[in-house]
């Protein structure tokens, strides 16, 4: 699946994965297996049993409109909130872009950098914190 002018493939999702993907109500985007298994239940609840993981290079392939909403690290090694927001934006996407990290000690000044490259997108920045520890015995 390609836009139209557009000849590259899918870097790493197949045809098959691409077609759910626009049908699909969450969009994980770049989140490892384990993530993938555990954040969008935490986030998400009974919403994270629709879930499609998309590499970021291929959130430009996509058809974003049926999307409730996507989920992404605040910052990877390959992209951060700021980079997929704007794709978001430059897809047409209309439903909520929920940024997650364990702490974020900047938080204002991501909303006002993704504000100011994706007005139109709906945020929210959600640290995740270390979750709960079991005290010493």
């Amino acid at each position: 699946m390609t836009r139209h002018g557009d000849n590259r493939q899918p870097s790493t999702a197949d045809e098959s994965v691409l077609a759910r993907v626009t049908r699909a109500d969450v969009l994980l985007v770049g989140l490892s297996d384990d993530d993938a298994r555990a954040v969008p239940q935490r986030l998400l609840g009974a919403l994270s049993q629709r879930t499609v993981r998309v590499p970021f290079s291929d959130l430009e392939l996509l058809d974003l409109k049926d999307a409730v909403a996507v989920l992404s690290p605040v910052v990877t090694a390959a992209f951060d909130a700021i980079d997929v927001a704007g794709r978001l934006q430059q897809q047409g996407f209309r439903g909520n872009y929920i940024a997650f990290a364990t702490d974020i000690p900047h938080e204002e000044m991501i909303r006002e950098e993704i504000a100011s490259v994706a007005p139109g997108i709906a945020l929210t920045i959600v640290p995740m914190g270390h979750g709960p520890r079991l005290a010493d015995c």
